[in-house]
């Protein structure tokens, strides 16, 4: 299970063996500006986005958080 948080770009997994996963499954590793934790990274804005496709090609439905919906801080 994996999260992105938009307007930030963060993306936060379950677990670092997830994180492995998405990285070897995906285009992650190019669309990481830094790694705040073993599951928890910033994404550049469309690198995110990217991920968030891939992932539903792949038959996968992150949980997604919208600025909109829980504002920015």
């Amino acid at each position: 299970r994996a999260r992105i948080y938009t307007g930030v770009s963060l993306l936060e997994t379950a677990d670092a063996s997830v994180m492995r996963e998405l990285s070897a499954t995906t285009s992650l590793d190019e669309q990481v500006v830094r790694a705040i934790h073993p599951t928890l990274l910033i994404l550049k804005k469309p690198g995110s986005e990217r991920v968030v496709e891939e992932l539903k090609r792949r038959g996968q439905a992150p949980l997604l958080h919208n600025e909109e919906y829980h504002g920015a801080e």
